[in-house]
């Protein structure tokens, strides 16, 4: 090839690399600046629970169980059917859901599983299903590194007489956390529970709200509290992000829902597009003609059971604590 040759192809070939660099060099540019959060991992563990109605079989002790590392938010039921059966006497007994007692709903010291406790009051066999949200310990990981969630658990102790009608738990989460995993635990099957719900204006606390048959002296309250900046990175550069949140719903003046009158009627609660309805609140204004009857995780959308013998006030505020799918831009 001659020098001529030589310097012809080198030109065409600085011509055609010349665009190629540019446009590498802008990709670079642009993966520097671009946004780099990590994808959450929220999911549901459900189990089917039949109880009998007579002794020793009543009772049912069953533990939900996230996998191990991450986080249960929340945990609920459904009564879905109560069959009837014969008393004693030999008469027919219609099964009646609001005679499943559900004294106990928490998260365990491991934060990772949930214990539910409850108790069939009827003479026939009680169905159940059972759900507890999870939240991964760690986000998923992305730009060759990973996030540790963190979340702090409290438990307070509380004895409780028949006069005593609600419970505030008397902490709250910091400016920078968010409450999740609101549980209970009566002792005994003793409660009915008509209310839980968020409260103060900045909505880092908690409040329960039941009805006694008997007095609970052992009574404890469980929260947990999110943070809502991650860990640091696992590697490269230190930063943190920022778990999104908000209520779908105002804690201080929520709209008003008004039940059907019904042995059993839905309301739901959705979180936007990209949001997962991690955690559910709920208040009765009249227990004694509305009743509750569980929740149910549906990915984006929080479903509540209720019944209303139509003999009073039917209104009923419910709300959901949505949370992003994905983590916001790095932070400090």
């Amino acid at each position: 090839m001659t020098a001529q040759s030589r310097i012809r192809v080198a030109a065409a070939l600085g011509a055609l690399l010349a665009p190629l660099a540019f446009v590498a060099a802008t990709q670079s540019a642009a993966e520097a600046s671009s946004a780099r959060p990590h994808d959450l991992r929220m999911y549901k563990v459900e189990k089917y629970v039949a109880v009998d109605g007579e002794y020793p079989d009543q009772s049912a002790d069953v533990t939900l169980k996230c996998n191990t590392g991450d986080y249960a938010v929340d945990g609920m039921w459904k009564v879905d059917q109560v069959d009837d059966d014969y008393d004693d006497w030999g008469d027919r007994v219609a099964g009646d859901p609001k005679k499943v007692y559900f004294y106990a709903s928490y998260s365990e010291a491991n934060k990772s599983d949930w214990h539910f406790k409850f108790f069939n009051d009827n003479p026939g066999r009680a169905q159940v299903k059972l759900w507890v949200t999870c939240l991964g310990g760690k986000t998923d990981k992305a730009f060759n590194h990973t996030h540790s969630i963190l979340l702090d658990r409290y438990t307070a102790a509380q004895p409780l007489t028949t006069a005593t009608h609600n419970y505030s738990w008397s902490g709250s989460c910091a400016p920078d956390a968010v409450e999740v995993a609101p549980g209970f635990d009566f002792g005994a099957p003793v409660a009915t529970l008509w209310g839980s719900w968020p409260e103060q204006a900045a909505g880092h606390a908690w409040q329960w709200w039941f009805d006694l048959s008997a007095d609970a002296p052992s009574a404890q309250f469980y929260v947990s509290c999110l943070k809502v900046k991650t860990g640091p990175a696992s590697s490269g550069p230190a930063h943190r992000h920022n778990v999104l949140y908000r209520w779908k719903n105002d804690k201080l003046a929520p709209s008003a829902e008004h039940v059907s009158v019904a042995a059993r009627t839905e309301e739901q609660v959705s979180c936007d597009d990209h949001s997962k309805a991690l955690v559910g609140a709920f208040y009765i204004s009249q227990p004694s003609h509305v009743w509750y009857l569980g929740m149910e995780p549906r990915i984006k959308t929080r479903v509540f059971w209720f019944g209303n013998d139509g003999g009073g006030d039917d209104t009923v505020y419910l709300n959901v604590l949505c949370v992003n799918d994905r983590t916001s831009r790095q932070k400090a």
